[in-house]
């Protein structure tokens, strides 16, 4: 059984090597909601931070948007986190292209958002890949309808 006591004070150190060698023995689910469920005291930037190493070592689907919702929800928040945000995805989408998990991750928190980092075209192609996985998918057919 994990101590997480212990492995949040390991990231609040900067221990990043021992904490993530702990959690991945364990099978750790990198998801946020784990994440601030685990480790309660620490802040979005101990949590972007230790992402970013978990990252380094690993690249999946679940770490990027973990990453990209702690920017959104968490505090302290970072002044313009969108130009961060669509950076990791724009990254995560070259590393597993047409993911259909960050696309909709996506449309779902930028389409109709005025102050979106993805322009109505790139909207407009990920609900389109989208349909293609999931012709069923409501906000998809919306964008597609819409645009």
């Amino acid at each position: 059984m994990i101590k997480y006591k212990h492995i949040e004070r390991q990231i609040k150190k900067r221990l990043y090597f021992d904490a993530y060698k702990s959690l991945i023995s364990e099978g750790f689910s990198f998801s946020l909601n784990n994440i601030v469920t685990c480790f309660p005291k620490l802040n979005s930037i101990q949590i972007y931070m230790f992402l970013m190493y978990t990252i380094s070592k690993k690249e999946t689907i679940e770490k990027y948007i973990a990453i990209c919702e702690n920017l959104l929800y968490i505090n302290p928040y970072i002044e313009d986190s969108y130009s961060l945000i669509s950076w990791h995805l724009r990254e995560a989408l070259k590393f597993f292209p047409k993911n259909i998990t960050i696309e909709h991750w996506i449309v779902d928190i930028f389409w109709g958002n005025p102050d979106s980092p993805f322009t109505n075209q790139e909207l407009y192609q990920y609900a389109a890949d989208i349909l293609e996985e999931n012709p069923n998918d409501e906000l998809a057919s919306h964008i597609i309808k819409h645009y």
